[in-house]
């Protein structure tokens, strides 16, 4: 956001104009834009401590995310409609619940997240290779899309939706 400022007396306006109302001096109105400045900090990245990550059975979203999932951590995911967003999220979620992939093409869901009816969305799901294999749940919120769009979503991929 610009401030036009009297260089005469320092009046402050939002918007130019050739005379000042305080001062009545003529063409001493300029421009000066509004910086908010934040105390700078440096921050050692040799110091700093790794951060946890979940790895997922998809290589290359492992790759993309620095190694996996970092706990609390949110990724926005966007691009143009009809481009697979929805479909890859879907692949992440059955790839956190499935044991991690450790030979053979790591960018396809290996194997289907769970058997099941996948009419249903309900959880909790076993996340078989992570954490020991305990108990895990992935919530997959869909504001566009009704429950039976993402059931034939993952009977497209081949997974289930327990």
């Amino acid at each position: 956001m610009s401030l036009y400022i009297c260089s005469h007396c320092d009046s402050q306006y939002s918007k130019w104009q050739g005379q000042c109302d305080e001062c009545n001096k003529w063409g001493t109105i300029a421009e000066e834009s509004e910086h908010a400045s934040l105390p700078t900090e440096s921050v050692s990245i040799a110091s700093s401590t790794p951060l946890e990550r979940i790895p997922i059975a998809i290589q290359e979203i492992n790759n993309v995310l620095g190694g996996g999932l970092v706990p609390g951590s949110f990724v926005l995911l966007a691009g143009d409609p009809g481009i697979g967003k929805s479909t890859l999220v879907l692949q992440i979620a059955c790839a956190l619940i499935s044991p991690p992939c450790t030979q053979g093409n790591s960018s396809k869901i290996s194997p289907p997240c769970t058997q099941g009816d996948s009419s249903k969305i309900s959880p909790p799901v076993h996340r078989g290779g992570l954490r020991g294999g305990s108990s895990a749940s992935v919530l997959y919120i869909a504001g566009e899309e009704s429950p039976d769009q993402i059931a034939l979503r993952l009977n497209r991929l081949n997974a289930s939706s327990q």
